[in-house]
């Protein structure tokens, strides 16, 4: 009698096991982003555009999209001088923001700004030093100094203490008067022998 109810009460054990095996096999199976407890992260393809993070970049671009490949910067390497690079990048970054919808305003100008200059401090990272710096500030002539009437240029191609030319990125109407150029080289303290281009997108 005691052996039937021993019996009796490990009897579940055979289906319990066999449920948690099918569940085991579901879980193989189909595709899921977890496994064992452990997020997955998809890697995206060649030519596919994901969208940027905080925790993906370290800063907040409000979700806009970002070529997450090297298909782009496979694309852009075959420009020759630094000249034609920094127009490349800057017609890029201006595609880009047209594509979520950063056509105009001092926002779109702003983003497509932070994008070119990801875009080219990656491409020398990738394809080697270009000696083009971004995204330097200047004051009364040294390179690094911020304050009250500094100057931020976009891309400074060779030493910062003594340029072989400076960029600077334009997007939409935004203008790039003598008064600007003039600005710039007062408080960068450049000789009239470097020069000071606006690279609007092609």
């Amino acid at each position: 009698m005691q052996n039937a109810a021993k019996n009796k009460s490990r009897s579940p054990a055979g289906p319990m096991a066999l449920r948690v095996l099918l569940l085991l096999v579901v879980a193989l199976c189909l595709g899921q982003t977890r496994v064992w407890g452990f997020g997955v992260t998809p890697q995206p393809a060649s030519g596919v555009f994901e969208s940027v993070t905080p925790s993906s970049t370290g800063e907040n671009y409000d979700g806009w999209q970002y070529d997450a490949s090297d298909s782009l910067l496979a694309a852009i390497s075959g420009a020759r001088t630094n000249a034609g690079l920094v127009q490349d990048v800057a017609t890029r970054a201006n595609a880009w923001g047209n594509r979520g919808g950063l056509t105009s305003g001092a926002r779109a100008g702003t983003l497509k700004h932070s994008y070119a200059d990801r875009l080219l401090n990656r491409y020398q990272r990738r394809f080697g030093d270009r000696g083009l710096s971004t995204e330097v500030p200047y004051l009364n002539g040294v390179a690094g100094q911020r304050g009250a009437g500094s100057i931020r240029l976009d891309v400074v191609e060779g030493p910062l203490n003594n340029p072989a030319a400076i960029f600077d990125y334009k997007f939409g109407t935004a203008r790039f008067p003598q008064s600007r150029i003039d600005q710039i080289r007062r408080v960068g303290q450049f000789g009239d022998d470097v020069p000071i281009t606006g690279v609007r997108p092609q």
